[in-house]
């Protein structure tokens, strides 16, 4: 089976056992997500990245399935609903969710939820406030009270966040970026508070998380908050600080133009927490997330000649640099 019948199946209406609308494909990197109408129907592209993520086999992809089913259904259990197979019947034509047949791929169904009501979107209409911003503080601490604290992440957390970061200078090198300075700053940050983040590990700050929480992955529905797309294929993403977490969405506030709408959401969740020891590691978790986007943007306008993925590859480094003189 090709990527190209794949997508004209999903995006044929006859192949699924319900009535749709016009479906829509949203793609990223990794993966197909196609919304149908009330249900939305995600697929993982067949690749491998190193260390980080393998969906290379059928046997990994739908692993990878049921587990993103786990993960999320601690944040919202309501739109993940199961994982079902794609088979090729007996006429040749691929189905999705029913019939006999070789199964060719899986894919995880989800309720479909009303996109405008995306905080992303919410942040381009120019809707965002402050109730908002402090009704996503209050769900994000919830959420981290109720979350796992793993037995074997006490010192791993801070040095796979080295390691991920450290990674994404050599891919930057590669493309003719020089951040070695911003590299030996952060290296040695780490090295030089490695007893606090051991003490964030002791005093409980240390967690099963989201692991990707910006405004494309939250809902607001008025009062009504909810988070998805928690990263699934790599615990090292997911099992962090809180305060990277949060320094996830703060960063993309300020990315946006929302400094203070940042500052908020930061001080709502200390508000909450009292956890005043975060202040010191939002600056150098939010320079992370801004060279990590930056990074991925950089690639993706050097492979597809996007000028606009270049100006928000710019973006993102001059915003990392405002925090690199913050620690």
């Amino acid at each position: 089976m090709t990527e190209k019948e794949l997508i004209e199946a999903m995006t044929d209406p006859e192949s699924y056992p319900h009535t749709t609308g016009e479906i829509e494909l949203k793609e990223t990197h990794i993966s197909w997500v196609f919304l149908t109408g009330h249900f939305a129907y995600k697929v993982k592209k067949s690749l491998k990245f190193g260390g980080i993520l393998d969906y290379s086999t059928l046997a990994y992809r739908k692993a990878m399935c049921e587990k993103e089913l786990i993960v999320n259904r601690r944040l919202n259990p309501e739109m993940y609903l199961e994982v079902v197979d794609i088979v090729r019947g007996k006429d040749g034509k691929l189905h999705v969710g029913y019939g006999a047949g070789e199964v060719v791929e899986h894919a995880v169904k989800m309720k479909q939820m009303n996109q405008r009501n995306m905080l992303s979107e919410i942040i381009k209409r120019g809707e965002l406030t402050d109730t908002t911003v402090k009704r996503i503080a209050a769900f994000m601490v919830d959420f981290f009270r109720s979350s796992a604290i793993p037995a074997d992440f006490a010192t791993r957390y801070a040095e796979s966040t080295k390691r991920h970061l450290n990674a994404t200078f050599d891919t930057l090198k590669d493309l003719g970026k020089d951040y070695e300075q911003w590299r030996k700053k952060f290296n040695d940050f780490l090295k030089n508070n490695r007893e606090a983040f051991l003490e964030r590990t002791a005093e409980g700050f240390v967690r099963d998380l989201h692991g990707d929480a910006h405004s494309r992955n939250f809902f607001v529905d008025g009062a009504q908050i909810s988070l998805f797309d928690a990263i699934e294929f790599n615990d090292e993403f997911r099992v962090q600080d809180i305060a990277y977490e949060i320094a996830a969405l703060a960063m993309d506030l300020d990315f946006n133009g929302l400094g203070n709408f940042s500052k908020l959401y930061m001080d709502e969740y200390v508000r909450l927490s009292s956890d005043t020891n975060s202040k010191k590691l939002f600056p150098v978790y939010m320079f992370y997330w801004a060279v990590v986007r930056g990074e991925v943007e950089l690639e993706k306008s050097l492979s597809t000649k996007d000028r606009e993925s270049r100006l928000l590859a710019d973006r993102y480094f001059k915003l990392a640099g405002k925090y690199f003189s913050m620690f």
